[in-house]
């Protein structure tokens, strides 16, 4: 009995030795994708990513003095204007014009300078205001970054997820395989009913039917990742073989990195600022403005019906504009005391986003260190329970033991390699969301 079972296994082995052989060949043909290519391709294609940064690209551009109102203005204009009329027309000293289509003509040319030197400080803190618009937009880009790197990270290991639960599987199959082949013989030669034979037969045949199954969940783990890097979706490729978990920080330290990494706490604060500029901004109207004017003018008419034919001027004209704003029906003291309200309330805000992401440090801490010691554990169980397998294995071999036993040990070992892989798999991701609220992620 035991030659025949060897017998099957190597021809087993060499059986999947040769497929194993023309996956490796097809394999040359796939892509071999590393996390850190996955994350360069989503953060090169994703369409959340690219939207971001043309909106930081418009902040950046309105970080200009111009548009803070630092700078003078330059208009020119040009006008010109052509008439064709009839005039009738009696002094007082007798004298008439009489002039049928009689033609006129102007030209107006002019160039206006205008600078506003004060107003109160506003243009400063609109300049100041604009810069902290564009650190906001860096940090929004910053989030979802972050945010696509965490789906990301996520999905990869998926994928390796689902192909270590094949593996399983697949280790499965190799019991189910002896055993329908331990019971086989049995049965044939009259040890043993055939009903053995045929449960051996059925097990076999769902561990089939799951491995199928199983490699449509690979499939599918591949599309999604393949959607997060914004590619086309039915491409194939590869993926590393393990979840190496290597993170070992300090609450402490997780702690102290809140304030000035985490970009939702980051956000928080320079929403407040933009809230204090606005205060500055408004203040200033209650300064008196002033402005320097500049122009030079350029007019030439003529006219066929009147005396004067031609008329020709051109100057320069320049000075200054102060100008104060006494009463506006309260309303600046109005605006002034709703930005104070909005300035409390954005301060307000980051308390409580400060608050928030406290609390989730501390829970994605001790969730992460939660699943550090179950992954521990079930690496010790997957341990026993293939040693158990193994035995029972030898056991039912030799006929020392049942096939219930054997089914009992191989359920058993199935269950903790599969808690083994969705245990090495929730500490990946719960490293990942550790390090995402303390600006780890894409450092």
């Amino acid at each position: 009995m035991n030659s025949i079972c060897s017998k099957y296994l190597l021809k087993r082995k060499q059986l999947l030795f040769v497929l194993l052989f023309f996956l490796k060949l097809n394999l040359f043909a796939q892509e071999k994708l590393s996390l850190q290519q996955a994350i360069e391709i989503g953060l090169k294609n994703n369409y959340s990513i690219i939207i971001s940064k043309n909106d930081l690209e418009i902040s950046k551009n309105n970080v200009t003095l111009g548009n803070a109102g630092a700078l003078p203005q330059l208009n020119l204009s040009l006008t010109q204007n052509n008439s064709v009329n009839d005039t009738k027309q009696k002094y007082a000293s007798g004298a008439e014009v009489n002039r049928t289509g009689a033609t006129s003509s102007s030209l107006n040319a002019a160039a206006e300078l205008s600078w506003t030197i004060f107003d109160g400080f506003r243009m400063f803190a609109t300049y100041n205001r604009l810069k902290t618009l564009e650190e906001m937009g860096e940090l929004n880009a910053r989030l979802t970054i972050e945010n696509t790197v965490s789906d990301i990270i996520a999905g990869y290991f998926d994928v390796i997820r689902q192909k270590a639960l094949l593996t399983v599987i697949d280790s499965s199959m190799d019991i189910s395989s002896v055993k329908l082949n331990i019971a086989k013989t049995k049965f044939e030669i009259g040890s043993s009913s055939k009903v053995e034979y045929l449960q051996a037969q059925v097990d076999m045949n769902a561990e089939t039917s799951s491995y199928k199954k199983q490699q449509i969940n690979i499939e599918n783990a591949k599309v999604n990742l393949n959607r997060l890097l914004a590619r086309d979706v039915s491409l194939d490729f590869e993926v590393s073989d393990s979840i190496k978990i290597n993170y070992a920080p300090s609450y402490d330290d997780l702690k102290s990195k809140i304030a000035k990494e985490n970009t939702a706490v980051l956000l928080a604060e320079q929403n407040a600022n933009i809230y204090n500029y606005y205060i500055k901004e408004w203040r200033g109207q209650r300064f008196p403005r002033l402005d320097l004017n500049a122009s030079y003018n350029y007019a030439k008419s003529n006219s066929q019906a009147n005396f004067v034919l031609e008329n020709t001027t051109n100057g320069l004209n320049y000075g200054f504009t102060v100008s104060y704003n006494l009463f506006n029906g309260f309303n600046l003291n109005r605006n002034i005391k709703n930005a104070k309200l909005d300035y409390e309330s954005s301060k307000i805000n980051y308390a409580s986003v400060k608050s928030e992401i406290d609390a989730q440090v501390i829970v994605a801490f001790k969730n992460f260190q939660n699943n550090l010691e179950l992954l521990k554990l079930e690496e010790q169980n997957s341990l026993l329970a293939k040693e158990n397998v193994d035995l029972s294995l030898a056991r039912y071999r030799s006929g020392i033991t049942n096939e219930l036993l054997l089914k009992e040990a191989q359920q058993s070992f199935n269950e903790a390699q599969n808690r083994l892989v969705i245990a090495r798999y929730d500490t990946k991701i719960a490293e990942t969301s550790l390090k995402k609220l303390t600006g780890e992620l894409i450092k």
